[in-house]
């Protein structure tokens, strides 16, 4: 496993596979273990450890800024311990990040919502610590500009945060699960509705196109008719194009073909379509 992650870096070295992506690449790294009945039989979902979980996925960059921040600490904690009398709650900080880290060599300890947010807590804990040991110029200026322009910038990235990163997915999910609500309760015009409020919402998320691109491959099999062939089409396409590693999305493109060639253009370039996907 770490072999194949090794591979990932090096194929995509500078930007990574993007963030969550390393199980829908781990595919393609995948190796074969020849003593077992399903040489393949096995996902790459982790990295089985965090730095190079972070290099595949962000980038050697990415990885370099994260180890300096990690030599960074290293540092205030050397000088915490060199310190009479030891300040133990940072030594206690120190020790708590040292073996997150440390087994995170070997797992993907920072995976983990609840050990991330805590391993920042810790840090923080650090890095307050060590204040004294900075340089006297490196120092914040109490004047009300000042204070004005980071109150500024903090509103600023929580509005960022608040509205773009988090409102319209969290929205969307909201008139997604209405969607599938009214769809069992087969009250489909309404549902259809919701649905692309849900894609309005958060037109990349490639899962609410594949879901409209389904309802329109089961109208063409009800009714066979361009516009919900064109339309399947479409949401297929779009959603391949905002995930290109989701294998269901070639799938459902390829049935769509499938079902025009059987019901309504049964020609070879139909079928070569079908095929390709």
């Amino acid at each position: 496993i770490w072999k194949s992650s090794l591979k990932m870096i090096a194929d995509h070295p500078v930007l990574g596979v993007g963030l969550g992506m390393y199980q829908s690449y781990g595919t393609t790294y995948n190796f074969p273990v020849e003593h077992l009945i399903a040489r393949y039989g096995k996902r790459l979902d982790l990295a089985h450890s965090d730095l190079l979980q972070i290099g595949a996925e962000m980038g050697l960059i990415s990885l370099i800024l994260f180890v300096g921040g990690l030599v960074r600490m290293g540092d205030y904690s050397l000088r915490q311990l060199k310190n009479h009398p030891v300040s133990w709650h940072v030594a206690a900080a120190s020790a708590g990040i040292f073996g997150v880290f440390i087994q995170g060599l070997f797992s993907n300890l920072l995976s983990s919502p609840a050990i991330a947010m805590t391993t920042v807590l810790l840090g923080v804990i650090l890095v307050d610590g060590a204040r004294k040991y900075r340089p006297k110029t490196y120092t914040f200026s109490n004047s009300l500009r000042s204070m004005w322009q980071w109150y500024l910038a903090l509103v600023l990235v929580l509005l960022y945060l608040l509205v773009p990163v988090m409102g319209y997915p969290f929205f969307g999910h909201l008139y997604y699960l209405k969607y599938q609500h009214l769809r069992k309760a087969e009250d489909i015009p309404k549902a259809v509705q919701h649905l692309q409020t849900a894609l309005k919402l958060v037109p990349i998320q490639a899962y609410y196109h594949e879901t409209l691109g389904n309802l329109y491959l089961a109208a063409f099999r009800n009714q066979p008719n361009l516009d919900a062939f064109y339309g399947g089409y479409k949401e297929f396409t779009q959603a391949i194009r905002y995930h290109p590693r989701e294998s269901k999305f070639y799938v459902s493109l390829a049935e769509l073909h499938r079902e025009m060639f059987r019901r309504k253009l049964p020609t070879k370039p139909t079928a070569q379509n079908a095929l390709r996907e």
